[in-house]
């Protein structure tokens, strides 16, 4: 049975090491669908990659979530930043 759209999108068929290239646009969906396609397929016959994405998905997921829960600092009270500022003038000269 010929399949030319699989003909086409085993035009590029990512090794291992081309799949880190792509790794977050795949995250992202911004892949167009041939490559996703492929890379989908790639993931289907390659555990290695699979942990990979897996591992780095995590990490992105992890970063974000670092990020978004960073708390403001507290704003630093008037008169403690006129002494910081009386003390740096009386060093300065």
């Amino acid at each position: 049975m010929d399949m030319p759209f699989m003909n086409k999108a085993m035009d590029w068929m990512p090794g291992c090491r081309e799949l880190d290239a792509f790794v977050v646009d795949y995250l992202e969906g911004r892949l167009p669908w041939r490559q996703r396609l492929t890379f989908r397929m790639h993931l289907g016959m390659c555990p290695k990659c699979r942990a990979y994405l897996k591992a780095y998905a995590k990490t992105l997921e992890l970063s974000r979530t670092a990020y978004a829960t960073t708390p403001e600092p507290p704003e630093m009270p008037e008169e403690l930043v006129q002494v910081i500022l009386a003390v740096w003038e009386e060093r300065s000269g």
